[in-house]
């Protein structure tokens, strides 16, 4: 049985392996095809966590050999292969959508790209996101990946998430602005 870590240790956990995983990948150029075989093999894991990593029954040259005929149909190289059997021998499989999700951050991070949350109260026009992607570029000198959101709650404009900082907009962060601003007046 593979024991899952909390979403900090996972995280720390995974950059290793992840950061491994990347330079090869790097050096045979074959970054997107490691990256979208990773995050296939991380939907795997997480949709049967409980019957191949939690099951005490299943030891690890069963898990080797269920993740091997996977692996096969995926038409997986020996490189990717070996690299998933380290994860299954080490019981670190269950890190796959930890390091998929490093892997992603640091090919982004070497073509200089960031991720982006565009949060509104209502659809925005393609025109609209076109604008706001193009403005926040020239800020941030980065290519942005945007990624669209809605909620109502924001009554008008936008709240952008750009990493772990947060620029809000929207007409409900102004009322909320307005609203400390008296209460601490009074």
């Amino acid at each position: 049985m593979e024991p899952r870590p909390n979403k900090l240790t996972a995280k720390a956990a995974s950059r290793p392996y992840a950061k491994a995983a990347y330079e090869f990948a790097k050096e045979k150029k074959a970054v997107f095809d490691w990256e979208e075989k990773l995050g296939f093999l991380a939907e795997i894991v997480m949709e049967q966590e409980k019957k191949l990593l939690r099951n005490p029954s299943i030891g690890v040259a069963e898990r080797r050999e269920i993740m091997e005929k996977v692996m096969d149909k995926m038409g997986m190289d020996d490189y990717e292969k070996n690299f998933i059997h380290l994860l299954v021998d080490r019981k670190k499989l269950s890190l796959l959508p930890e390091i998929h999700a490093e892997f992603s951050a640091l090919r982004k991070k070497d073509a200089n790209i960031m991720d982006v949350t565009i949060i509104s109260a209502r659809k925005l026009t393609e025109k609209q996101v076109a604008d706001l992607t193009e403005s926040i570029e020239k800020k941030f000198n980065a290519k942005a990946a945007p990624k669209l959101e809605i909620d109502e709650k924001l009554i008008g404009g936008v709240k952008i998430k750009i990493g772990d900082r947060v620029y809000d907009g929207s007409l409900r962060g102004r009322l909320d602005a307005l609203r400390k601003h008296l209460k601490n007046g009074r």
